[in-house]
């Protein structure tokens, strides 16, 4: 994630906790809310052991919120 402005450079001076909700077959790993480091940050997501649809909202204090929406599908049988 990366907070930016209306000419899409990165603010680096933007360093507020992002509040993270998740809804869906998956799950935030790490820390939630976490606080931006140079106007920007990651986090990982864990798929569950079911396929669906699962969207991902960050909210800044200040500008608002996003979402994101991701399709997780199941995997095919692995063999070794």
């Amino acid at each position: 994630m990366r907070v930016t402005d209306e000419f899409g450079a990165i603010r680096p001076l933007a360093n507020d906790a992002i509040k993270l909700e998740i809804v869906g077959p998956a799950e935030i790993i790490g820390d939630n809310p976490f606080s931006l480091v140079g106007g920007t940050g990651a986090i990982w997501i864990r798929a569950k052991e079911q396929a669906g649809k699962v969207r991902l909202t960050a909210v800044h204090p200040r500008l608002g919120m996003q979402q994101v929406e991701l399709e997780m599908a199941v995997a095919g049988v692995e063999f070794v």
